[in-house]
């Protein structure tokens, strides 16, 4: 598959997977989810992984070339990147982010 890459505001070029992982990796967004979770707030958490999901979808649905196979490898390589992430921070001991990654591909896995 062609890797196509996007404008993301942070990064001057981005491939849909290498924005997956970046939002994976993202300490703010694991955290404000743990922080919903611990006082309770299940549905705000999942606001927010909905949404971040939703982008990571979107990006691997506007292809330049439409293709619902080249779109669906891309949503797979995103989610073998945030799993990668995932990976990484269970090694880690970094619990707050893993459950991040795996509450993200867990949303991914319901648009595939």
């Amino acid at each position: 598959m062609t890797r196509v890459r996007w404008q993301v505001s942070s990064n001057p070029t981005v491939s849909p997977e290498e924005h997956a992982e970046l939002i994976a990796a993202d300490p703010f967004r694991a955290r404000q989810v743990y922080d919903h979770i611990a006082r309770g707030e299940v549905p705000d958490a999942l606001d927010v992984v909905a949404a971040e999901a939703g982008e990571i979808q979107a990006l691997c649905s506007y292809m330049p070339v439409t293709s619902a196979i080249a779109a669906n490898q891309s949503l797979h390589e995103s989610m073998r990147s945030i799993e990668g992430v995932g990976d990484r921070c269970m090694r880690l001991g970094d619990a707050v982010q893993a459950m991040w990654c795996r509450m993200l591909i867990h949303r991914l896995e319901g648009e595939a």
